[in-house]
């Protein structure tokens, strides 16, 4: 029996053809169950690859996907080896399954992959995400039109946006390329302070001691003061801010963008936080460009049970709406599963 075709449809939001229609949306073309799922996807699995890399990111909706079994089956379909992100600030948790990590519900979903890859010395090909279901809060939104029944995510091109901020500002692309960036920050130990409670080095870390949290920091060349016994100052060894594709595009990295935006203070005062590799500080203005046109390069997308989004790691930034630490996320009800492969 001839395999069901791939289906493309247009979605609200998604760029144009002149961004390469970024992402692709799939829906299902007529498969009833997982075992449909998965022959389908060893038949179409080349097209689908080749789709991600031109595009950057793929949507699969209304496939049968409704817990965490038939995700786990969606994505060893592939047949892709499962890495695990080696950053001491992957704030992702272990589900039943050991290759399915979940942003639990009151953390969101943009706090945690800002942790896990702005500051990962390694960083995953493809990372696959799935809302297999997903009961609405009620809470009212109290600081956004968009409604608070959802969560989103938010994903931006990095090679586009490099592309127009290289056009906008090519000097200070290219030191970003040259010098790369040295970040600090700061981390507390209180983890109920609404500001910083997604950044706490007890959750972020995994550890219960300081004493833990220093050897954490070690292993991954960070160094780090005490400012008393639950505060310290941490700072990373210098991290690329541009990256080169297979392809010879260039692209931004995660950690900028990501850390400007979400890790507390660093907006309010950009030049004791962030600088370029020889320490001196990017400036507000850039950032603050920066900022400005990665709108022209985001898709932000709003889940549906059973949804399905794969991203080519390498192109995509996850982007950030400043308001989401504000709005507490409302302590949604449901689980944005991720597993990330090689």
């Amino acid at each position: 029996m001839t395999p069901l075709p791939l289906i493309y449809s247009p979605i609200r939001g998604q760029l144009d053809e002149e961004y390469s229609c970024f992402p692709r949306f799939i829906i299902n073309p007529g498969l009833l169950t997982m075992e449909d799922v998965k022959a389908w996807i060893v038949h179409h699995k080349a097209v689908i690859e080749d789709v991600l890399e031109s595009a950057g990111g793929i949507i699969f909706r209304d496939f049968p996907i409704s817990n965490e079994e038939d995700f786990l089956a969606f994505y060893h379909a592939f047949e892709y080896k499962t890495m695990t992100v080696e950053s001491p600030f992957f704030s992702y948790a272990p589900s039943h399954h050991p290759q399915v990590s979940y942003a639990p519900p009151e953390q969101p979903l943009a706090s945690s992959l800002h942790a896990a890859f702005s500051l990962s010395l390694t960083q995953p090909k493809s990372v696959f995400f799935c809302m297999p279901s997903f009961q609405p809060s009620f809470h009212p939104s109290i600081h956004t039109n968009i409604p608070a029944s959802r969560p989103l995510l938010r994903l931006c091109r990095s090679d586009l946006l490099y592309n127009i901020y290289q056009s906008t500002l090519p000097e200070v692309t290219e030191k970003l390329e040259r010098e790369g960036l040295i970040y600090s920050f700061l981390m507390t130990e209180d983890h109920t302070n609404d500001m910083y409670r997604h950044f706490s080095w007890k959750s972020l870390l995994g550890v219960n001691s300081s004493e833990a949290a220093e050897y954490m920091l070690d292993s991954g060349g960070f160094t780090y003061e005490w400012l008393d016994t639950e505060t310290l100052i941490v700072t990373s060894p210098v991290l690329p801010a541009i990256s080169s594709f297979t392809d010879g595009r260039m692209g931004l990295q995660n950690n900028l963008m990501n850390i400007y935006t979400s890790w507390p203070g660093v907006r309010d005062n950009p030049s004791s936080f962030i600088t370029y590799g020889n320490g001196s500080p990017v400036g507000v203005a850039s950032l603050e460009i920066l900022l400005s046109l990665s709108l022209q390069t985001t898709f932000c997308h709003e889940w549906l049970n059973g949804d399905v989004v794969i991203i080519n790691n390498e192109q995509v930034l996850y982007a950030h709406n400043v308001q989401e630490q504000q709005e507490h996320v409302h302590e949604k009800e449901g689980s944005v599963l991720a597993i990330f492969s090689e």
